[in-house]
């Protein structure tokens, strides 16, 4: 079986010779939070790939003998990746207190819209979490910021209706040192921590327990805050 894996993430690698700064790859997050009877249960993501990094990926599909295996063979590798990567987020309480996730994916799928693939998967809780007077806070990255993933508009994130919850997207508030730093790593170098710890803390209300790294660093927050 093919990998095609490795072309979604090392297309951009191979279109962007002359590219000289991280990140080089660039996911769009839209997420519904999934609350129901005043329980979190998980999330509803939509992941977009750039049109570059898709271009390789939509090639490969259109061309495949057995189209509908190609598809399923996609859908397969990229829930085993992003399992192995633990979803590539962390959830936390109030308290920072780690929330884990199940280990699987639920109905994943892909589809292809504006030169674009978007991966679309349910991210379910190892256990449902009570909301009620409680806040929670996910953060979705790639430690070593050769991906890059973000919401790109507040509305990218909503909830479930009549959850009596609240959704929000707080920004890392990077040092432009570290922004500087990124800008200047070539594609093929990888982040070196020490040189990431003489950088300003990122004010990123971030839990300690997370690992420190460039991804981290440069993570979006999202706000989940209950009554």
């Amino acid at each position: 079986m093919k990998k095609y894996i490795v072309i979604i993430l090392f297309s951009s690698f191979f279109f962007m010779k002359n590219a000289d700064a991280h990140p080089h790859t660039f996911i769009d997050i839209k997420n519904k939070v999934l609350v129901e009877n005043n329980m979190l249960k998980g999330f509803d993501m939509s992941w977009r790939l750039d049109e570059i990094t898709s271009s390789q990926l939509i090639y490969e599909l259109k061309n495949a003998k057995d189209k509908e295996r190609a598809k399923q063979d996609v859908i397969g590798e990229l829930s085993f990746y992003i399992m192995g990567n633990q979803f590539f987020s962390r959830l936390y309480n109030e308290k920072d207190e780690r929330i884990q996730f199940d280990e699987l994916p639920l109905n994943p799928t892909i589809q292809i819209e504006d030169s674009r693939i978007t991966y679309n998967f349910e991210l379910p809780l190892l256990q449902p979490v009570a909301t009620k007077g409680h806040s929670f806070k996910l953060f979705t990255f790639e430690p070593t910021y050769y991906l890059s993933m973000s919401y790109l508009d507040h509305k990218d994130i909503s909830i479930t209706p009549n959850s009596q919850c609240t959704v929000s997207i707080s920004e890392s508030k990077v040092d432009e040192s570290l922004r500087l730093y990124a800008s200047q790593l070539d594609q093929t170098a990888k982040p070196d921590l020490s040189s990431i710890n003489q950088f300003k803390k990122s004010d990123s209300n971030m839990p300690s327990d997370i690992e420190y790294s460039l991804g981290s660093r440069f993570a979006q927050r999202a706000n989940i805050d209950c009554q």
